[in-house]
């Protein structure tokens, strides 16, 4: 069954609803991750190299849903991927590039959490600004190098054309085995490395966490009321969610292409693809960023509109109603 049809049938409604979703989807990652980006930039509070990387994956956000997805709305609402051949390649390429480069981002935002948690002490020595500026351009370099090299080994000709592609990546069903085959050489490779290291990283700091429960034998303290764990807790949460909605993308995708799927199994697919391009590039500003504490508080410095949902949450402060360590006893914010 062709990738452009929805439910089994080329219905206009089931197409309005995809695009004002998308579009929907579009505004609030836009708005959320230029949020991100603005604040940092206004507040010095906020310039810090931990807030730099939000800032980063902000970017790629941005990218993302303001370049690629709207190619994906254009698309749906024609049909079919009017695209030629070519562009859809090239667009492939730009659309590795940045989710590689996020998939990165995600890898440094874990070191940032690791060194916070395992190295306290150390943390302002080993996380610099010049460090991360390093660090995110080597992975910029290396993501887009990456993403380019797989239109350089793609071979030219029309395998297929590209009007059943909802979304052009390189790989998929229209493009040269050969370019298949250096995505697996390289990108597969960089995709175990970063979740491998990501698993380390989070099995030292859920140890951490442990070790904080038995020093605090007086408080009784659960495993998510430590300091370790709520600071693991927003960027496994924005993980899960980009891991996640692609492996179910993926396995629909992967059963809707055998022989005899019904219409209720591509109409699965195309939830899942939906999701994918969408949950995770609102949660990446909303729950890692726009949450936090300093990030509430230069909204309402910044945006008129939050001052009074500002000083409501500043007065709430000074009631203790849970058991939890905050500042009031002595023990910093998580600011990771």
């Amino acid at each position: 069954m062709s990738d452009n049809q929805i439910f089994g049938t080329e219905d206009p409604l089931s197409r309005g609803f995809q695009i004002a979703y998308l579009v929907i989807i579009v505004a609030l990652s836009v708005v959320c991750g230029l949020l991100v980006i603005v604040l940092v930039w206004k507040k010095e509070y906020l310039q810090k190299p931990c807030h730099y990387l939000r800032c980063n994956l902000a970017v790629d956000d941005v990218l993302f849903t303001g370049l690629c997805v709207p190619t994906v709305i254009h698309n749906i609402s024609q049909g079919y991927n009017s695209a030629s051949f070519t562009l859809c390649r090239l667009e492939g390429a730009f659309t590795l590039g940045v989710l590689l480069s996020k998939t990165c981002t995600y890898l440094l935002m874990a070191m940032d959490v690791y060194y916070f948690v395992i190295h306290p002490l150390h943390y302002n020595d080993k996380v610099t600004t010049r460090r991360v500026v390093l660090a995110v351009t080597a992975a910029r370099v290396l993501t887009f190098a990456v993403a380019t090299t797989s239109i350089a080994v793609g071979g030219s000709g029309n395998v297929r054309d590209a009007s059943d592609v909802l979304v052009c990546l390189p790989g998929n069903d229209s493009s040269p085995r050969n370019t298949v085959l250096a995505i697996l050489i390289v990108v597969v490779p960089i995709a175990v490395f970063v979740v491998l290291a990501v698993g380390f990283l989070y099995y030292r700091v859920l140890q951490e966490a442990r070790q904080q429960q038995d020093r605090d034998e007086n408080r009784h303290l659960q495993l998510h009321e430590t300091q370790a764990f709520r600071a693991l807790a927003p960027h496994f949460t924005v993980v899960l969610v980009f891991v996640g909605t692609a492996i179910v993308s993926f396995i629909f995708a992967r059963a809707a292409q055998a022989e005899g799927a019904s219409v209720y199994l591509s109409a699965a697919r195309r939830v899942a693809l939906l999701l994918n391009l969408s949950l995770s590039y609102i949660t990446d500003s909303v729950v890692y960023s726009l949450k936090k504490a300093d990030f509430r508080r230069a909204m309402g410095e910044v945006i008129p509109i939050f001052n009074g949902q500002h000083h409501a949450a500043q007065a709430q402060l000074q009631v203790a109603h849970h058991s939890v360590p905050t500042e009031e006893h002595g023990l910093p914010e998580v600011d990771v």
